[in-house]
């Protein structure tokens, strides 16, 4: 049986090399992994929704037959601070026949690249998180435009993919900024939404939503408009095939990275260690009465000691108590 014997700088070297690996993955699961997974892209996004719209020049007037429209949601940073995130959003529709704008919403958000958050409400998401749950979550999701509870209902699978089924509605918010014509009356909406989440990445994959916005005079609801719209086709398409690459990114840098760095730390580790032993096993101690041999060979001999003396005076011998002691502290390798 071969035993190894393992020195006092090899376990410094060992402790040295393990404290590093842990600073590492402690950096990479705490600082670089957030970092990459709330990039700039995470939080700008461009959809086209199909939908219909019916709305009144005049409060009051009956709601015309509902028009075919196209909706459009662009929200990207305009500027970014100490980790905040200036947001731009806009909301609009369009009359697919008529090309008429029919509704035009224009906000901006400052939201915490690092939570996913609103500075001005550290209960409400700008989007979903990663590592999605569950549960319920609150939205000030640009798509609604107001805060809303995403409520979790299910979940449902697309190519394969496993996504996240929320609702959600609000009641009675104002939406008189994006009504100036109709002031200074207040005007309400009533909305509905559903959506699909991947829960790898929070990447939203399909969003429908309908809407009552209307007056109150009187005690009396009076709709001024009715619509609804859903992501298109091609816009579900671009959004799942986006969380497919994410997750599989997420992936990487959840399992790959740190299980590389593991092993480059044990290849680096066990590199050094065999060289080190390489280069003790090329030196020799030598016992033996002739100590002139040091000064006539380039080889160092290493005696460990001045004089070789058979009755135990200069070193331990056979028999006596510390003999083996002595052989151990000598000796790397032995049967």
């Amino acid at each position: 049986m071969i035993t190894m014997h393992i020195s006092q700088n090899q376990i410094i070297r060992f402790l040295f090399v393990s404290i590093i690996l842990v600073l590492i993955l402690t950096s990479w699961v705490l600082v670089f992994n957030p970092s990459l997974k709330n990039n700039h892209s995470t939080f700008e996004g461009l959809r086209e929704y199909a939908g219909y719209d019916s709305y009144v020049e005049e409060i009051g007037e009956t709601l015309p037959d509902p028009v075919i429209s196209t909706d459009f949601l662009n929200y990207n940073i305009v500027n970014e601070e100490n980790g905040i995130l200036e947001i731009n959003s806009h909301y609009s529709t369009i009359g697919l026949l008529t090309s008429e704008k029919l509704y035009e919403n224009i906000s901006t958000y400052y939201v915490d690249s690092k939570t996913r958050k609103h500075m001005d409400n550290e209960e409400w998401y700008f989007i979903f998180p990663y590592d999605v749950k569950k549960q319920d979550y609150l939205l000030f999701d640009p798509n609604m435009e107001v805060p809303a509870t995403f409520v979790f209902e299910g979940t449902k699978y697309i190519d394969n993919l496993e996504l996240f089924e929320f609702s959600c509605q609000s009641i009675g918010d104002n939406f008189s900024s994006a009504w100036e014509e109709f002031a200074p009356e207040i005007v309400y909406a009533d909305q509905t939404c559903k959506t699909s989440i991947e829960p790898v990445t929070g990447k939203t994959v399909d969003f429908s939503i309908t809407w009552d916005m209307y007056v109150i005079r009187d005690g009396e609801h009076i709709s001024i408009e009715l619509g609804g719209s859903e992501t298109t086709d091609f816009t579900e398409m671009i959004l799942l095939e986006s969380a497919k690459n994410n997750k599989q990114i997420f992936y990487i840098y959840d399992n790959i990275i740190p299980l590389s760095i593991i092993l480059i730390f044990i290849g680096i580790f066990f590199a050094s260690f065999f060289s080190q032993r390489s280069k003790e096993k090329d030196e020799i101690m030598l016992f033996t009465q002739y100590l002139f041999l040091d000064s006539i060979t380039k080889k160092k001999l290493n005696y460990p000691t001045r004089s070789f003396t058979t009755d135990g005076a200069s070193m331990p011998v056979v028999g006596m108590k510390y003999f083996k002691s002595y052989k151990t502290k000598l000796v790397w390798w032995f049967d």
